[in-house]
Parts: C-alpha cells; sequence; structure tokens
C-alpha cells in the first residue's frame, strides 16, 4: 500500500553473496534491515516481504560496516563508503560523504544521540553529531580526542558519550570537554571495540588485545587471564538484566561474571560446555534467554551449557557473525553464506536464503 494504491509485489529469496554481519530494525519493529560484508543490503517486512536494497555509489567490494535505526523510522547505514540515510521502505534520503561534512569515508560506528540526532564514528576522522540535517560537535584530535581512529560509541544516562578508540583506550565527552583514560590513568593499553552498563552504574570495556575493564567511575579493574578470562581478545560484551556479565572472545569461549564475584567463569570446548571456542558475540532476549554466536552455528545456554537450540536442527552447520534480539521477544540471526534465521518468542522459526 503506497500513497493511497494497492501495488503487487513479489517476495524474493535473499541469494545474499556474503555472511550477515549487521542488523537493524526499523518502522516500529515491522522490518529488518541485513547488511552482508558483501555490501549487500535487504529489507523483511512483517517476516515475509523480501527485496533488495540499493546503496548507490558504494563500490563492488565496498562494505556495510554498521546498520542502525534512526529517528523517524529511518535506517543508517554506515559503510566504506560514506554514511546513508534510508526510509523505512528502503529509500535513500541522503548518502553523507566528505563533500556533505562526513568526517571521513569509513562509518564504524552509530549511536542516537540523547536529545536527538546520530553520533557517527569513523576510522579516520573522529566522530561527530548529525542532528536535524546538519554536522555539529566534531570531535577529533584537533579538538581533545585521543586519535581519530574510533571503534565504539556508548551515551550513558546523563548524557555523557565514551568513545572507544582503536589504540587510544576511551575518551569521555560531556559537555564540549573531554577526558582521556589511557594506561598513564589505569587504563589497560590497546583499543576498545565494546561498551557496556550494568544496572549498578559501572561502565565495561572490552579489548581485543588486553581484555575487560570496569570503571566504577574513579578507578578501573581489569580483568585479564589470571582473572578467570579464557581469551585477552574480546570480540562483545553483554550486561544482563540480571547483573550477570558475558564476554564472547576469540578463542577463549565465553566468560560471566556473577554479580559479586571476583573470578570470571568460561564455557569451552574444552569443558564440554560449548561447541566453538571462537565467539563473536552474546545477545539476550527479552525473556532472558542468553544466545551467542560462534564459528559452528547458534548455540543457547540450556542447564549450564551452550548447545545448539533446537530451533536449528536441520539447518546447515555454519557459521553465525550477527545477532539481534528485538522488544518483543524474537531473536534475528545471521549466517555465513547468505543465512537468515528468526526465532519468534512464542517458539516460531522462519529462515530466509
Amino acid at each position: 500500500y503506497e500513497a493511497g494504491r494497492l501495488r503487487p509485489f513479489a517476495a524474493q529469496a535473499l541469494q545474499a553473496r556474503g555472511a550477515f554481519t549487521s542488523l537493524a530494525v526499523a518502522g516500529g519493529g515491522d522490518v529488518l534491515f541485513a547488511g552482508t560484508v558483501a555490501g549487500e543490503l535487504y529489507r523483511i517486512e512483517r517476516e515475509q516481504l523480501v527485496q533488495p536494497v540499493a546503496l548507490p555509489g558504494l563500490p563492488a567490494k565496498g562494505r556495510i560496516m554498521v546498520l542502525q535505526a534512526g529517528p523517524g523510522d529511518t535506517l543508517w547505514a554506515g559503510t566504506t563508503n560514506g554514511l546513508y540515510i534510508l526510509d523505512g521502505r528502503g529509500r535513500l534520503l541522503r548518502h553523507h560523504t566528505l563533500s556533505t561534512g562526513l568526517p571521513a569515508w569509513e562509518v564504524t560506528a552509530l549511536l542516537p544521540a540523547v536529545g536527538g540526532g546520530m553520533w557517527v564514528g569513523t576510522y579516520g576522522g573522529g566522530a561527530a553529531l548529525l542532528r536535524q540535517g546538519k554536522w555539529q560537535q566534531a570531535l577529533n584530535r584537533r579538538t581533545g580526542l585521543s586519535t581519530n581512529n574510533v571503534q565504539s560509541l556508548f551515551q550513558d544516562a546523563d548524557g555523557t558519550l565514551w568513545i572507544g578508540t582503536l589504540e587510544q583506550g576511551v575518551s569521555k565527552f560531556f559537555e564540549s570537554g573531554f577526558t582521556i583514560y589511557n594506561e598513564s590513568q589505569g587504563m589497560a593499553s590497546g583499543g576498545v571495540n565494546a561498551i557496556a552498563a550494568d544496572g549498578r552504574g559501572h561502565l565495561w570495556l572490552g579489548s581485543f588485545y588486553t581484555g575487560v575493564v570496569r570503571f566504577d567511575g574513579q578507578r578501573f579493574r581489569q580483568y585479564g587471564l589470571a582473572d578467570g578470562l579464557g581469551s585477552l581478545g574480546v570480540n562483545g560484551l553483554v550486561a544482563a538484566r540480571d547483573g550477570r556479565l558475558w564476554v564472547a572472545t576469540q578463542g577463549g569461549g565465553i566468560a560471566m561474571l556473577a554479580p559479586g564475584a571476583a573470578r570470571f567463569r568460561t564455557y569451552t570446548r574444552a569443558q564440554g560446555t560449548l561447541p566453538m571456542d571462537t565467539v563473536y558475540a552474546v545477545a539476550e532476549t527479552a525473556s532472558g534467554a542468553i544466545y551467542a554466536d560462534t564459528d559452528s552455528g547458534l548455540v543457547l545456554l540450556t542447564q549450564g551449557k551452550f548447545r545448539r537450540p533446537p530451533a536449528e536442527q536441520g539447518l546447515p552447520v555454519r557459521g553465525v557473525y550477527s545477532l539481534l534480539a528485538t522488544p518483543e521477544g524474537a531473536l534475528w540471526v545471521g549466517f555465513d553464506g547468505g543465512l537468515l534465521l528468526r526465532l519468534g518468542s512464542d517458539g516460531s522459526r522462519r529462515t530466509y536464503t
């Protein structure tokens, strides 16, 4: 239904070439956008209507780095060729490049800003706020940021923006001032690619090289191999509603820190509690279920072990590269080889290939 008229629509197979690495829900929850490592973008409406979405100007070897739902049912796509803003039907509204004020070509992080607009993190240009079509608040080395290579963004309840960088720790920005945390301030060396906050007000930082760091507002506490982590390479963090912190690691399985505990508990292949030790992300659904994506497929925490869930039985064993838990309780799963899976809160399953 468009412009007061009904028009025919033919559902299409995905026929994607690469792994689905980016997922975002728009349109009030009725529309999923899924991006692949090969630069393809697909739109799925109400779980049934599937259509490819064009990103004009994206080179053949261009990549979709991040997808994020924006204000007014828009979809924001950060790519290696700038920032694309689409409406809920997948139509291009604006393509931001260097000529329109984008700080750098490669967009690495997107975060809806407290007060409206979108924080945009880039590789090589720092970060900036795009609000009502205008670029504001440029954050880069000239204005006090430790480096122009941004990996992650997080904004807490009071509006403080935390910027995880590729090689210079994390920076805090509030009311036009920076505080930089790196080795000289007690922060572990290296970059910060994942940021989460728990219900006690602690900030958790994940690094590619130095494990997990907790910041309580005053001091940093480093967690490494001696604290139970199976690997210092962190791919993702989830602060669950029950207070547990879940950590996806590179080659060290999954680590969990319970409230008040001093050491992490690990789930690994050697223990028989995880089928594969390289884990890319952990997700918590609205019901509290804990899922993780691994090179050998999707796993679900069941009776103290991560196992392949019944809903995945019958599907080919493929690596999983993206997870998205929706507010209504569904879980979208992006596989290698152009396969998407939706698990409904009612136990239903739908696949897209």
